[in-house]
């Protein structure tokens, strides 16, 4: 076929679908629709999927008070849920003496700025993540704060500016009077949970939650000078550890719930099944997503195939002017092919506008976990190849009713 021929059936095609701009709008938007559904199910779930494999990395155990295994795994590792209670500083200690425990590292929670939470920890903490500084240093003392790239990009804190911290896990709680951080470092950009977390030593959650109830700090349950050691009577919200050896999970975990009255999970175990728990979420929406495709291919072969009827002329005159059968057949695949490469590109700006929506939705600390710009490679195959074969099948049939037209035979029947 010439190429002036190509462009020529192809000018023909586009002419037949503007002749019904309303039936091919709709057609559009409800094929549009399922793929941006399936679209969007795929990307939330690739990108918390990644999200949460970053996490896990080099943690292999979290220990904290009792209760809900799946609430420790969130509000320790992804930080996805405000922790529940709290355990003594001893509990660490013990953790730290295990000899299944190669490391372990504080985690104090309670307080946010803009909905950031701010994390109390020692400085095992930042190297054990792999966090490098951009500018500034780690902090020395109480009441320094070392920013995650995401906290100092929509806060607009730098190095020697000065912020106080709001109690609870939302924003817009009650600030402690008199209790002010300072910034002394910003992290580099790690795409990961560290860019959206304020670090401080472990000391400075003591002392702001000293300075809430004054009655713990005029007893001494918590040490409030800027000296070098912890003190052993503050508490903390829960313990990240990484064995010697993985064997030693089960005993490590009994150990805990019988000695120290404590949870002891393995984050992979907790984090399965709550993917679980998201796919199950995923199947759904592409369960809807596949019915608004099937009834988008069924809507279009309606009406490709009315059309057929409708320019049973035009298409005789075609063949009796010499156009092979072949290239009758074309017309109607090619108004598919054109109304199926129009949803696909309304369907990932649309998957990806979805993203965006979620995203800014979350709160601050959480909405680095789903970024509109982000591309699966699965949508340029997956979504390509369903708007194709979508065309394909609606086409298939009026394709072979043209290409069986006989051009003589029907300008001949009474009209």
């Amino acid at each position: 076929m010439s190429r002036g021929s190509r462009f020529g059936l192809l000018t023909l095609a586009w002419r037949y679908l503007a002749v019904q701009p309303l039936f091919s709008v709709l057609n559009v938007l409800m094929l549009s629709l399922g793929l941006a559904l399936f679209s969007g199910g795929l990307l939330v779930t690739e990108q918390l999927d990644r999200a949460l494999q970053r996490e896990l990395q080099g943690i292999d155990v979290v220990v904290g008070p009792k209760g809900s295994l799946l609430q420790l795994i969130l509000a320790g590792v992804v930080r996805l849920d405000e922790p529940r209670g709290a355990m003594s500083w001893q509990g660490l200690t013990a953790v730290r003496a295990h000899p299944a425990v190669a490391d372990a590292w504080p985690v104090a929670l309670g307080d946010t700025y803009q909905g950031f939470p701010l994390l109390g920890t020692e400085l095992g903490f930042v190297a054990s993540r792999q966090a490098k500084l951009a500018r500034g240093q780690l902090w020395d003392g109480p009441m320094q704060a070392v920013l995650g790239a995401d906290v100092a990009k929509r806060s607009g804190l730098r190095v020697g500016d000065r912020f106080e911290s709001q109690h609870g896990w939302g924003e817009g709680g009650p600030v402690h009077p008199g209790q002010v951080f300072t910034v002394v470092g910003v992290l580099e950009r790690q795409h990961a949970d560290m860019d959206r977390r304020i670090l401080t030593d472990v000391r400075s959650v003591w002392r702001l939650h000293a300075a809430t109830n004054s009655s713990a700090a005029s007893d001494g349950a918590v040490a409030l000078s800027d000296g070098g050691a912890a003190d052993t009577q503050g508490e903390i919200s829960l313990v990240l550890a990484r064995y010697r050896n993985p064997v030693d999970t089960a005993l490590f975990t009994r150990w805990a719930d019988t000695q120290l009255q404590l949870s002891a999970v393995s984050p992979g175990l907790e984090v399965a099944r709550w993917q679980g728990m998201l796919r199950l979420g995923r199947e759904w929406a592409l369960s809807i997503a596949a019915l608004l495709i099937l009834c988008a291919v069924v809507a279009q072969f309606m009406v490709l195939q009315q059309s057929l009827h409708e320019r049973g002329t035009d298409l005789a005159m075609m063949r009796m002017l010499g156009a092979p059968p072949w290239r009758v057949a074309l017309l109607p695949l090619l108004e598919a092919l054109i109304l199926a490469l129009a949803a696909v590109v309304l369907a990932l700006c649309a998957g990806h506008g979805l993203i965006g929506w979620l995203s800014q939705s979350l709160p601050g600390s959480l909405r680095g976990l789903l970024t509109m710009t982000w591309f699966s490679p699965a949508e340029w195959i997956l979504l390509p190849g369903l708007g194709a074969g979508c065309a394909v099948l609606s086409a298939w049939w009026p394709c072979w009713c043209a290409y069986r037209i006989n051009g003589t035979g029907l300008l001949q029947m009474p009209r």
